[in-house]
């Protein structure tokens, strides 16, 4: 999901892979593996490239907070219950 979506931001607003990173102060190899999936996103990297926009911004936080949660859950037998508990709870 998040890789999906830093890809497709990427492009939109007309970012090479080399520029995104070296706004990120990555190599490109690593910025390249963010978007397959090989390298696990850092949060200070998100909110470098949200900069550029407050939308974008809250859609690779949402993004990175998914799958965050899908992380912690995965593999686990009590995920469902869970999930369910934090609807119960969130004051959103």
């Amino acid at each position: 999901m998040l890789r999906e979506k830093l890809k497709e931001l990427r492009e939109l607003i007309g970012f090479s892979q080399r520029l995104i990173s070296s706004k990120i102060d990555v190599d490109s190899v690593d910025s390249l593996k963010m978007e397959i999936n090989n390298k696990l996103v850092n949060k200070i990297h998100l909110n470098t490239l949200s900069k550029y926009d407050q939308l974008i911004k809250i859609e690779l936080i949402s993004c990175f907070l998914v799958e965050k949660v899908l992380r912690v859950l995965e593999n686990n037998d009590h995920s469902i219950q869970g999930l369910n508990l934090v609807g119960k709870t969130s004051r959103m």
